[in-house]
């Protein structure tokens, strides 16, 4: 299910802010439309008999997970045209859930050690459940015994941003401007840390993770977020929620995300409600400076604010530090960015003992057309806590085909929980992996034609802290005919 939310749930944001902010043309909302129905259709398919979600549409329901469906499709609900039943069937199967006191504790095979480690699991869980609940527009005294456990033990979350975060975010969900919501944003605002060189400010939490098992960025872009939506919610703590906004901004990657789903989604769920409502006015003309020298100009208009205008500025640049500016004439409230390439020869330096360490052997690296390629890639788990969801992309030689078979055994013999092949890579999905764990893959590979060529790289990563990997170095193939 988190896969297919990774593509599905962003374009929900994207056509949320082309409707709120009414700057995209027809053809940009199209196109989200189509992805959402594409992305509906499937996320479907994870819902389990009785109401709930789990990961792969076949095990029991769990708790997290299905209070992060609902969001999703009550997000979706806002855009697209979907069957609200399956909204009503996930509230009233979380509600089923909750315990006498109003909380939420069962937290379930897959992230017990994650949401043990990030504090009180009732606080954390509860929080995330209400919130989700409430901002899906469910209202039942039900809900009055959770935000009365948050409001009861928010004290307990001490100093750490991301569960004080999720409790401001149940808080505000039920009322906005209540002394006990109010309390926990004056809090956080203790917590922040200062980046004077972007004019911003986030909230880092250490060594912690998060619900989604997000670490280091990734975890402090998501209680950066998080206290953003809250302290928006509540009409207050405008300069400090600007400042947040201002840290996503500056923190996003040159692919355009913030590393893993889950800090992605909040950070544009941020983003969008902080700045969706704003449109560009009049015109403001613009000239691209490279090193002193004009490289690039152009104009932003009412009309065509939406538009993407890309500059290629190779032609100006220079070994060594290059300066660029823009010099805008008039009122803009659009953002820019700078994306650089380059190559650079591998020379990895190994790590001593990295937490995810992948292999790849082949039986030969010179074959002939008609020879089978055989490959055995070994991951071990260094990790000192168990991490769910790891990632395998094994990379496939140019102008080689895989056996599909070999993969699809995998999945019955549960090596892995499922599997997606393309040109050049083949994709693992792991379950839970715990410290000391090691597995082994074996496949086959057939060429097509004489060719001589190094394979991809095979990395293997956690999918909710994707800067904790491991990379197996390219390796040259020589076929002949």
């Amino acid at each position: 299910m988190e896969q297919t939310s990774s593509a599905a749930y962003p374009n929900i944001l994207v056509a949320d802010y082309v409707k709120k902010a009414r700057v995209a043309s027809p053809q940009l909302l199209m196109k989200a439309e189509q992805y959402l129905n594409v992305g509906y259709q499937k996320l479907l398919t994870f819902e389990r008999p009785g109401g709930g979600f789990d990961w792969w549409g076949s095990g029991p329901p769990l708790v997290w997970l299905s209070a992060y469906g609902l969001q999703e499709f009550s997000d979706m609900d806002k855009v697209f045209p979907i069957d609200r039943g399956v909204i009503d069937r996930t509230q009233r199967w979380l509600m089923s859930q909750q315990n006498a006191d109003g909380t939420w504790d069962k937290i379930g095979d897959t992230h017990s050690e994650t949401i043990a480690r990030m504090g009180d699991p009732k606080l954390l869980l509860t929080s995330y459940v209400a919130w989700s609940l409430l901002d899906s527009g469910l209202r039942v005294p039900q809900l009055e015994k959770a935000i009365a456990y948050v409001r009861a033990h928010v004290a307990d979350a001490k100093d750490n941003p991301y569960v004080l975060a999720l409790a401001a975010s149940a808080l505000a969900a039920w009322d906005p401007r209540d002394d006990s919501t109010l309390e926990v944003l004056k809090k956080l605002e203790t917590l922040k840390k200062d980046k004077p060189e972007w004019k911003a400010v986030c909230f880092p939490c250490g060594d912690g993770v998060s619900l989604s098992h997000a670490g280091g960025d990734s975890l402090t872009v998501e209680a950066t977020a998080l206290t953003a939506l809250a302290m928006l919610k509540t009409g207050q703590f405008s300069t400090s929620a600007n400042a947040a906004l201002m840290y996503l901004v500056k923190s996003k990657d040159g692919s355009g995300t913030w590393g893993s789903t889950q800090a992605t989604i909040l950070a544009l769920k941020a983003l969008v409600a902080g700045l969706g409502g704003q449109k560009h006015k009049g015109t403001a003309d613009f000239v691209i400076r490279v090193n002193g020298q004009d490289a690039g100009k152009g104009t932003v208009t009412e009309d065509n604010a939406d538009v993407l205008q890309l500059f290629d500025l190779k032609e100006h640049t220079k070994v060594g530090p290059n300066e660029v500016e823009i010099e805008v004439k008039g009122e803009t409230n659009l953002m820019y960015q700078v994306v650089a390439r380059h190559f650079a020869p591998w020379d990895r330096k190994d790590q001593d003992r990295p937490a995810l360490d992948v292999q790849v052997a082949y039986d030969r690296t010179r074959l002939t057309t008609s020879d089978l390629l055989k490959a055995k890639a070994t991951l071990r788990y260094n990790g000192e806590h168990p991490t769910f969801m790891v990632i395998v992309d094994l990379g496939i030689p140019p102008g080689f085909t895989v056996e599909a078979g070999d993969f699809a055994e995998m999945v019955a013999q549960k090596k892995v929980e499922r599997f997606t092949v393309t040109a050049r890579q083949v994709t693992l999905y792991l379950g839970d992996v715990k410290p000391g764990d090691v597995k082994e893959f074996d496949y086959a590979m057939r060429p097509k034609y004489p060719i001589k060529a190094k394979t991809p790289a095979t990395v293997a990563y956690e999918y909710y802290t994707p800067t904790n990997r491991g990379v197996q170095q390219p390796e040259l193939i020589v076929v002949k005919k």
